[in-house]
């Protein structure tokens, strides 16, 4: 059973509406960026990588609850993973 999570990061397609849905949830947005260049393709493990990178934080939570939003500039998230479906 999970008893608490330091961070989770989410990617999504609509930076808005994920913003929106955790705002309601109490999370309010600490940092926004964009991510790219070779320091972070070596980390994700994603050549050529451009995302915009969101970090909301509950403000209430000890210790420190965030959740972090990735949206891909590039390469598009169909591109990283087609997902397999069993059939």
């Amino acid at each position: 059973m999970v008893t608490h999570f330091d961070h989770l990061t989410i990617v999504v397609r609509d930076v808005g509406k994920a913003r929106a849905f955790f705002a309601l949830l109490g999370f309010l947005e600490q940092q926004s960026v964009v991510i790219s260049g070779e320091q972070f393709s070596r980390y994700m493990g994603i050549p050529g990588i451009e995302a915009e990178h969101i970090t909301l934080a509950l403000p209430s939570a000890t210790p420190r609850v965030e959740v972090q939003l990735l949206r891909y500039r590039h390469p598009l998230p169909s591109k990283i993973l087609k997902p397999k479906f069993a059939g």
